[in-house]
């Protein structure tokens, strides 16, 4: 029942009102009035919210002195969660051996020691990624571990995505692949699809093209809005090059009418040059011109594919327009 769920304390959720209003001032004023309390539960839950006001309100000193404090009051719920946040807010103003840097490094390490269900796992997440940024493999593989084996249902898989593109930067296409594989098999709505999409990648760039295929294929069929259509025109221009045209225009066409922002533009000009190919100038000029109306960027590159139409000068099927290979998996 609903008067069964645990209610914020009548200060807090004041609190929580007056932000939704668009009042943080107000805010403010309510959440330093429950952090003074002293309450050993809710102080420290308001301090978290009020560390956000402050930040909001471009006040990024005294935000980090009030997440401070939570750390050490030791809370089992909440100072996890303050020194993660710390460790995010370090971690995006450091630069390589600076002091942030060991601080962000502290923060990630006190949330994991602490054990918590869901901030040590996340905390993990973003050591490895820190440590990646500045090129630490090894550690930066240890702390990914560390997420993964903690088998969170959201941080476990994120980390799998990110330890496998550590391993292709690395050249270490088996175990990216056992990586990849693994995090297909989690079944996570987001990081399945990704890592489908990646092995896809991972494998054609391997030579093994009809594993890629199937790979691109699942990727596609999970429906994810970024993801199954970044694969599928992965797919179709595989099956471009393979000579199976008419398999080719039809993913195309499936892509462009998805109206998705980057690749339904890219699939309208690559449709185009599929079109060129196969002696239907028409239809070319016609799809380069469908892409033009998804914003200026694209519109310069079919502005040109239509130009090199005209001129006799049309790409091959199969001939990416930005990249000079697969969609290139997000970092």
């Amino acid at each position: 029942m609903e008067s069964d769920r645990p209610q914020p304390p009548p200060l807090l959720g004041r609190a929580l009102g007056l932000l939704d209003e668009g009042r943080p001032e107000d805010a403010e004023a309510v959440l330093r009035q429950l952090v003074d309390s002293g309450h050993p539960d809710h102080a420290p839950h308001a301090a978290i919210l009020l560390g956000a006001v402050l930040m909001l309100r471009e006040q990024p000193e005294e935000a980090v002195q009030v997440w401070h404090r939570v750390v050490q009051t030791g809370h089992r719920e909440h100072a996890p969660w303050a020194a993660l946040i710390l460790g995010q807010e370090y971690a995006e103003q450091c630069d390589l051996g600076s002091r942030k840097q060991a601080e962000a490094e502290a923060a990630y390490r006190w949330a994991i020691d602490s054990g918590h269900p869901d901030h040590a796992p996340a905390a993990a997440l973003h050591l490895g990624n820190l440590w990646a940024r500045w090129g630490s493999v090894d550690t930066a593989e240890q702390a990914y571990g560390w997420a993964i084996d903690s088998g969170h249902a959201d941080h476990a898989p994120a980390a799998m995505i990110q330890l496998a593109l550590l391993f292709e930067g690395g050249r270490r296409t088996p175990e990216a692949e056992a990586i990849y594989r693994r995090a297909a098999e989690s079944g996570h709505a987001d990081a399945a699809a990704r890592a489908e999409r990646n092995l896809g990648f991972v494998l054609e760039a391997a030579g093994r093209t009809a594993d890629a295929e199937a790979a691109y294929g699942r990727a596609v069929a999970s429906g994810h809005p970024d993801f199954a259509p970044s694969a599928a025109g992965n797919l179709a221009r595989l099956r471009a090059a393979a000579g199976r045209t008419e398999q080719a225009v039809a993913t195309y066409r499936q892509i462009v009418e998805v109206d998705h922002p980057r690749e339904s533009p890219l699939a309208a000009i690559a449709l185009g040059h599929v079109y060129a190919a196969a002696g239907r100038p028409d239809d070319a000029e016609g799809t380069y011109r469908r892409a033009m109306g998804f914003g200026p960027y694209y519109e310069t590159l079919a502005a040109g594919a239509v130009e090199a139409l005209r001129t006799g000068q049309v790409p091959q099927p199969g001939q990416p327009v930005k990249d000079s290979g697969p969609n290139r998996p997000q970092a």
